[in-house]
């Protein structure tokens, strides 16, 4: 098998600001394994979209809220050097690692694209992006994608493995023998998630502008999620602190605010312990304690 190949390309510019010039990168992998028409082929299939939504869940709730001292505590030590997209370090890929047909989704051609920021820092800022290949067991591997500042983590791939069972799509007719062995691993892949990265799902989580959200967690601690401000397309920028039983201030959860649209789901570290919640948006918190 030949190593999985790589495109970048800036997309568009979106501004320049300061010693930072903003735009949006995107990167093409490709899969050598399987041949190009084929993946094509399949990629409309309606059986593949509750496959696709559930392998972009994890991306976006399960992942993507990770900081790096966290992926450390919980995935195997990273493959090969740290290696930037946009330079000329390049990680040679393990030659088993398999993107799944679930993963490129309707109307990519058959193609898995990957958005990042694309962001150019000038001096003095230092521009620490870089990508972590890590092992999932004998299931996987799941790749970080990081921004800038080298802790924040902008975008993540999830691969399977192969096996001896493994079925590589050299034709449309190896479709349904290649999604089983997608399921099979991506439901071993959950399944070591569960054990090793439990979550306490707080489900639907009304937020609103006009006023916070107060969340009773585990460990006398509270949740404070407010809507900042909603956009045009209704994404919403969501701040979230944590209060202690015995405290009145409030301590940033996490630096950084959320931006999701409604019905989206995303993941909180507290304390070392996660959390997966839904936000509603609506006009006034009806149950401001959960």
């Amino acid at each position: 098998m030949k190593n999985t190949r790589r495109t970048l390309a800036i997309a568009l510019v979106l501004c320049g600001l300061c010693r930072a010039s903003f735009a949006i990168a995107l990167l093409t992998l490709d899969a050598p394994q399987d041949d190009f028409s084929a993946r094509a082929g399949v990629c409309d299939r309606p059986e593949l979209k509750p496959w696709h939504d559930a392998y972009f869940d994890i991306i976006t709730a399960r992942l993507q809220p990770f900081e790096s001292k966290e992926i450390e505590k919980i995935f195997s030590p990273k493959l090969g050097p740290v290696t930037n997209r946009t330079g000329t370090r390049v990680l040679k890929d393990p030659e088993d690692l398999v993107i799944p047909t679930f993963a490129t989704g309707k109307g990519s051609r058959g193609m898995f694209n990957l958005m990042l920021s694309g962001v150019l820092i000038q001096p003095p800022l230092v521009n620490k992006r870089h990508v972590d290949l890590h092992a999932i067991s004998n299931i996987g591997y799941v790749e970080f994608f990081y921004s800038w500042n080298g802790t924040n983590i902008e975008n993540a791939v999830i691969y399977l493995r192969a096996d001896e069972q493994f079925v590589p799509l050299k034709s449309t007719n190896d479709f349904p023998r290649r999604l089983e062995w997608e399921k099979v691993k991506f439901t071993a892949l959950n399944k070591w998630f569960d054990e090793h990265y439990p979550h306490t799902d707080l489900g639907m989580v009304e937020v609103s502008t006009s006023g916070p959200n107060r969340i009773r967690v585990a460990g006398g601690k509270t949740l404070i999620v407010t809507a900042r401000s909603v956009l045009p397309s209704k994404v919403i920028y969501i701040d979230i602190a944590k209060q202690t039983a015995n405290k009145n201030d409030t301590n940033n959860v996490q630096p950084v605010e959320f931006l999701y649209a409604p019905g989206s789901p995303f993941s909180i570290s507290v304390d070392g312990k996660f959390f997966r919640l839904t936000p509603k948006l609506v006009d006034k918190i009806s149950k401001p304690v959960k």
